[in-house]
C-alpha cells in the first residue's frame, strides 16, 4: 500500500475520535488540483497592479477549492475553525499556520518543502507557531522552484482568480456576485462546503466570497501585513470583487480568512 494512503487511513482513523470527518472528506492528494500553464499579461481593472503593465506567472497546479477542515486535520492533527464541517473551508488560522500546513503537506507526501525559516525547511524545527509579529518567521524565504505545496502570491491569485485571460468579470467566474460567491447577503453569516458555486474558466471555485484566502507576499500599502482576497462570507459584496484587496497582520486568525494552495509546475 502506498505511504500516502497508510497515512490518510491513520488521520482518518484518529479523526473518528475527535472531528468525525467522513472518509470521502479527505481526497487522495492532488485529485483536485488543475494544471495552469506560463503566462505573460497584463490588467485592465486593477487596484493592485499597474494597469496594462505586462507581468508573467510560471506554470504551476492550483488546488480548485480553499483548503478544507478534513485535509487541514489530516496534516495538523487540529481543526481550529468555528464552522464545523470537513468539507467547509478552514478557518480562524493565522498566516504563520499556514506556513507550517504547506511545509508539512510537502513532506508528507514527499515533495520539496518550499518555506525555510531559521535555515530549515522542517516545521519541527521552527518551535512554536507564533500568535505575536514575529520577525524570525516573517523573513521566511520561499523556493518557487521547489515542488511543495505553497501560498499563492497576490499576482499569481489575481491571474487565477480572473480565469487566466479567459473570463474580464468583476468577480471570479461572473458579474453576477450571487452565481460563483458567498457573502453577507446570501451565505447566513456562515461558511459553506466548498464548489458549492459555479467555478471561473480555470477551473476553480470561490476564489470569490466563503473565506479570505492567504497570500504570501506583504500588502502592498500596509507592509507589516500580509494580503488576502477575494471577500467572505461575512463582507459586503464589493469584498468580492477582484480588482480588491485586503490584509491582516500575520498573527491574526480570523474566522473569515483561510487558504488555498498550489504548486509549481517546472
Amino acid at each position: 500500500m502506498k505511504v500516502k494512503t497508510l497515512l490518510l487511513l491513520f488521520f482518518l482513523s484518529f479523526s473518528i475520535f475527535s472531528c468525525n470527518f467522513d472518509d470521502d472528506e479527505i481526497a487522495e492528494d492532488n485529485e483536485d488540483f488543475v494544471y495552469v500553464g506560463a503566462a505573460t499579461f497584463s490588467f485592465s481593472d486593477t487596484y493592485v497592479f499597474e494597469k496594462n503593465k505586462s507581468y508573467s506567472v510560471s506554470a504551476m497546479y492550483v488546488c480548485d477549492h480553499e483548503v478544507t477542515q478534513a485535509e487541514f486535520f489530516a496534516i495538523m492533527g487540529e481543526n481550529p475553525s468555528k464552522f464545523i464541517g470537513g468539507k467547509l473551508p478552514v478557518e480562524s488560522l493565522n498566516w504563520y499556520k499556514t506556513l507550517v500546513y504547506c511545509n508539512k503537506r510537502s513532506i508528507a507526501y514527499g515533495l520539496s518543502p518550499c518555506y525555510k525559516i531559521g535555515g530549515s525547511t522542517n516545521p519541527n524545527d521552527w518551535g512554536e507557531i507564533p500568535t505575536s509579529y514575529n520577525q524570525k518567521w516573517n523573513n521566511v524565504s520561499c523556493d518557487f522552484n521547489a515542488n511543495g505545496y505553497r501560498l499563492p502570491t497576490q499576482l499569481e491569485w489575481e491571474y487565477l482568480a480572473r480565469g487566466g485571460t479567459k473570463e474580464s468579470f468583476r468577480y471570479s467566474g461572473s458579474d453576477d456576485v450571487n452565481e460563483v460567491a458567498w457573502y453577507e447577503e446570501n451565505s447566513g453569516i456562515m461558511t459553506h462546503e466548498v464548489k458549492t458555486k459555479k467555478k471561473n474558466g480555470l477551473g476553480l471555485y470561490d476564489m470569490s466570497g466563503n473565506v479570505w484566502e492567504w497570500c504570501f507576499d506583504c500588502h502592498k500599502k500596509y507592509t507589516r501585513n500580509r494580503a488576502k482576497r477575494g471577500g467572505a462570507y461575512n463582507w459586503e459584496r464589493a469584498s468580492c470583487l477582484l480588482s480588491l484587496d485586503g490584509s491582516n497582520s500575520p498573527e491574526v486568525a480570523a474566522d473569515c480568512v483561510g487558504f488555498r494552495v498550489v504548486r509549481s509546475a517546472k
